[in-house]
């Protein structure tokens, strides 16, 4: 039965995270994870978890490997998902056995999104600041109008200019106090 659990748990992985987007299934998708683990609290038991989540996490992050991005960086990618998915299953299962069910249940959704927001927190850390543009420099001039894509907005505090496009206020509805 364990194996057969984690061979589920492996497939719901699989389709679940970036190859299939079968986002259904992200409620269930580690029920059989925790199912082998609850049952059996081995040391073998959870490196075979550890080893159906590596697995499962290559093959469906491996979707990012083209012509053009070569294999090298899936595992950078897959290996980290893997391993805080697990410290995750392996918390709620400690959270199972002393507490009770439903704190296993609270620990495991509990810990996926401080995990997630860890993920999410060391991504943006690792990305170098963007620099400013020379058009979003370029300062106005009372005569000076708005190049095409660029809209005006005056306030007592001065004029901005706004680039059109995602964000950028209609100039039309642009109201002065």
């Amino acid at each position: 039965m364990p194996k057969r659990l984690l061979l589920i748990g492996g497939i719901f992985i699989f389709m679940t995270f970036m190859r299939y987007s079968l986002s259904e299934l992200g409620w269930v998708v580690f029920a059989p994870l925790l199912a082998a683990l609850h049952g059996r609290a081995t040391l073998r038991a959870h490196l075979a978890v550890l080893a159906v989540l590596v697995v499962a996490f290559l093959a469906a992050v491996s979707k990012m490997a083209t012509a053009e991005i070569p294999w090298i960086p899936v595992p950078m990618f897959a290996v980290p998902i893997a391993l805080s998915y697990f410290a995750a299953i392996t918390m709620s299962c400690a959270a199972h056995r002393r507490m009770g069910p439903r704190h296993g249940v609270y620990t495991f959704a509990a810990m996926v999104a401080v995990l997630g927001w860890i993920q999410q927190s060391c991504a943006e850390a690792g990305r170098a600041p963007s620099r400013p543009s020379a058009r979003s420099s370029r300062k106005p001039t009372p005569t000076a109008r708005p190049s095409a894509g660029e809209a005006v907005a005056s306030s007592g505090a001065g004029t901005i200019w706004l680039p059109s496009g995602a964000g950028a206020p209609d100039p039309t509805r642009v109201t002065a106090r």
